[in-house]
């Protein structure tokens, strides 16, 4: 739904469809975009507190409390830094009218994406967290990895669980992170290439052409029945 147009959509008049849908999804839009920036502020807080609880943890300072810890360590607070704009990125009220204009050397062609649409193409790497979830509920990251890494001047952190997982159950990390990867790079070239749909007769508007562009292209050499012709969906 955040996928928005600013203006009535050509498919309109092209198939005779009620213009009075396109205004009720553009008011369904607009209120999601308003509860995405919202959930977007609670993240923004909650990625903060998460990094200052690590490096409390990891440097056992929980008695201390000291919240000055998020600058102790410039890679630490510049990978934060990194991580909060990312996620800053995000489909918005305030840029719900804007669009970006793109050129298609394929079918030399100009096109307009809706900003909150490219916005909504960051958001999908918060999937990230899904991942951060499995890990840090893992076995291998609890309080005895902690001591035993202490014990041994070892500083942990999510590669030692990722590792640890690999090393026991790699079928299992490496089918979640497959499955991941197809969720946001099928949903990815939906975003970019669906607004060249009337000149590409792909149909990749429909999600499950996505789902089969970028399973066989991960799987196989692809069969070429259906492919990318904007830049960013050749990216993804």
């Amino acid at each position: 739904v955040i996928h928005t147009f600013h203006h009535y959509s050509s498919e309109a008049y092209k198939y005779n469809i009620d213009k009075h849908y396109y205004k009720r999804l553009k008011t369904v839009a607009m209120i999601c975009s308003y509860l995405t920036f919202i959930l977007s502020i609670f993240l923004w807080i909650s990625i903060y507190y998460d990094h200052i609880y690590y490096y409390l943890l990891t440097n056992n300072l929980q008695e201390k409390k000291n919240k000055t810890i998020i600058t102790s360590e410039w890679k630490s607070f510049l990978f934060f830094s990194l991580k909060l704009l990312l996620f800053i990125l995000c489909p918005n009220p305030f840029t719900f009218k804007v669009a970006i204009n793109f050129y298609s050397d394929f079918y030399d062609i100009h096109y307009e994406i809706p900003l909150n649409s490219i916005l909504t193409s960051v958001c999908l790497f918060r999937a990230w967290f899904i991942f951060k979830l499995y890990l840090v509920l893992s076995n291998s990251y609890t309080q005895r990895s902690f001591r035993i890494s202490k014990i041994n001047n070892i500083k942990i952190s999510l590669m030692f669980p990722f590792k640890a997982n690999m090393e026991s159950s790699s079928l299992i990390v490496n089918f979640f992170l497959f499955l991941l990867a197809l969720v946001v790079c099928s949903y990815n070239l939906r975003i970019f290439e669906r607004y060249l749909d009337f000149v590409s007769d792909y149909n990749l508007t429909n999600y499950l052409n996505d789902l089969w562009c970028v399973f066989i292209t991960m799987t196989t050499v692809g069969y070429g029945d259906i492919s990318p012709s904007s830049f960013f969906g050749r990216i993804y």
